[in-house]
């Protein structure tokens, strides 16, 4: 069951593009709306739409009225990318099953169109909106609610979700309501670094970690993985042979945990036929 004591991400964030400004702003010494308004050029509804949407990733707190940035937990060297992978390691905060939090649905969708293997999406679809809302009430047991009742995925929340998403790096909009589900490969390359320090090991002067621990780290702390994943979803390999191509890593086979299977990944020159384990390279 989802807590009730806070605003549900999918109203409170309806234009996700005065996020950054606004954090900026604070960041800057703006503590009051005012403040933020006069340094940022936004309206009014814009910042207060910014600073509310910035308390439900968890990057803002509010005393007072006055407001106070929390500091990225990610440094890439892009402030954008440390923005995004604040945020979604913050909501990823919110996947405690059963006991749902309320701003799960952030990933609960993604979660959805991984498990359903959806490459791309209108937002429009209802048929896939309902499918979606019903397998987390039904299945996950996934119930936000305000003033007693569930809130159900709407077709306004699902295009918020959709702009949202889109400005975390986890879809990519190439028409008004068409979407493709692809995660910016340069978020999941930093996802395996972050892994490898956690769980990784060091073989032959080598960053390596194990595929299957890469997934367990991914889907706790990061990019939430549906429970019947069986090796990597297409959409995951995708940005990995992104990641192959551009000789960020290798896939090799390390020890014996056995081959993993890489959806619909096509072959590589540095993709061994056996592959297990991440290898990320300088």
């Amino acid at each position: 069951m989802a807590a009730a004591d806070q605003g549900y991400i999918l109203n409170t964030i309806q234009n996700p593009r005065s996020l950054k400004p606004v954090y900026e702003s604070v960041n800057r010494g703006n503590t009051i709306g005012d403040e933020i308004v006069d340094d940022t050029g936004l309206s009014v509804a814009a910042v207060d739409e910014g600073a509310k949407g910035l308390q439900r990733l968890g990057l803002l707190e509010s005393n007072d009225e006055e407001y106070a940035i929390r500091e990225y937990t990610w440094s890439t060297g892009d402030e954008m990318r440390d923005f995004q992978l604040t945020a979604l390691e913050h909501l990823a905060s919110s996947l405690t099953p059963a006991d749902w939090g309320k701003q799960a649905v952030f990933h609960l969708n993604y979660t959805y169109l991984l498990k359903e293997d959806h490459h791309r999406i209108n937002d429009n679809d209802e048929a896939v909106r309902k499918q979606m809302d019903r397998w987390q009430r039904d299945e996950l047991d996934y119930y936000p609610t305000y003033r007693g009742d569930r809130i159900d995925l709407n077709p306004n929340k699902m295009e918020n979700w959709g702009r949202l998403a889109t400005y975390l790096g986890l879809l990519h909009q190439y028409d008004t309501h068409e979407f493709t589900v692809y995660p910016d490969p340069e978020i999941i390359y930093h996802s395996v670094e972050r892994a490898h320090g956690a769980v990784g090991r060091t073989v032959d002067s080598n960053d390596v970690i194990e595929v299957s621990a890469y997934l367990e780290w991914l889907s706790t702390n990061l990019i939430y993985l549906p429970d019947d994943t069986a090796g990597v979803p297409a959409v995951l390999s995708r940005a990995l042979f992104h990641l192959l191509k551009e000789e960020q890593i290798r896939l090799a086979e390390i020890g014996d945990q056995g081959a993993i299977t890489f959806d619909r990944m096509p072959s590589h020159r540095r993709r061994e036929q056996s592959a297990n384990s991440i290898v990320l390279t300088p």
